[in-house]
């Protein structure tokens, strides 16, 4: 979890990828990360939460989440404002929790560019409603 958390952050904040959007690169780590042996994964997540483990997997996200906050100028879209830490919250858990579970139930669509195009029209979409 603290390498896919490192990938996620370092994805985040490089500003020399060819890819401009951060949070395009961010999503595209974290479904790779999520989306490396599977199965394995699967097992590890099952077995972390039957043994009270949920907060361990939680952590790096909250981390995450932290990251964009201090670096929202640099990481969310032009014109998004800066989310509150509730709204933070919200969009870190949703994004993370549809890889997760599209991991989870070894969707055939986990690593392509439709999947990734929907979660970060969720993300923008979620920033700048309303903003």
């Amino acid at each position: 979890m603290d390498l896919l958390r490192d990938r996620v952050a370092a994805a985040l904040l490089d500003e020399r990828s060819e890819e401009p959007d951060p949070v395009r690169r961010a999503i595209r780590a974290l479904v790779k990360g999520y989306g490396r042996r599977g199965k394995v994964r699967r097992i590890l997540m099952e077995t972390l939460f039957a043994h009270g483990g949920s907060e361990e997997m939680a952590r790096p996200v909250y981390e995450i989440a932290d990251l964009v906050l201090r670096h929202h100028e640099r990481v969310l879209p032009a014109g998004a404002a800066k989310p509150s830490e509730i709204g933070m919250f919200v969009i870190s858990r949703a994004v993370d929790s549809v890889i997760r579970t599209a991991t989870y139930e070894a969707v055939p669509f986990l690593e392509s560019r439709e999947f990734e195009d929907e979660l970060i029209r969720l993300v923008h979409g979620y920033l700048m409603v309303g903003r």
